[in-house]
């Protein structure tokens, strides 16, 4: 597969999660979908900001960086994504059963953020 086919194969996935993310929100009531309704919002909103996030992360990468492998920067990009669409997912989670405080964010953010050092710091060895 190339390059440009693996782009185009992520950006049909991110419309379709898009267009199921808006269909979500209007068409499903939470209230009396429960928990399917809950699933799918939250696995939509999932794949919808990983797709996007992962073609805007490895966009700008190749904007700064032409002389790394694209392979490596839709790599790094995409498991940035994943961290960042699941940040974002704990957080509606937190807000969604009323957990949520200020102070889980820095704390997810420093979490996520040892995450991908570790991921960093195995790959240059």
């Amino acid at each position: 597969m190339t390059l440009s086919q693996y782009l185009t194969v992520i950006a049909i996935a991110g419309l379709l999660a898009w267009v199921g993310l808006v269909l979500v929100l209007f068409r499903m009531n939470p209230d009396t979908g429960g928990s399917i309704a809950l699933f799918l919002f939250y696995a939509s909103l999932f794949l919808a900001s990983v797709t996007t996030l992962t073609l805007v992360g490895f966009g700008i990468r190749r904007l700064i960086d032409r002389e790394t492998l694209p392979v490596r920067q839709i790599g790094v990009a995409a498991r940035q994504a994943v961290l960042f669409g699941l940040l974002v997912v704990v957080l509606f989670l937190l807000l969604g059963t009323g957990f949520f405080a200020w102070w889980h964010v820095p704390l997810l953010l420093l979490f996520t953020g040892a995450i991908e050092y570790f991921f960093l710091a195995a790959s240059t060895q």
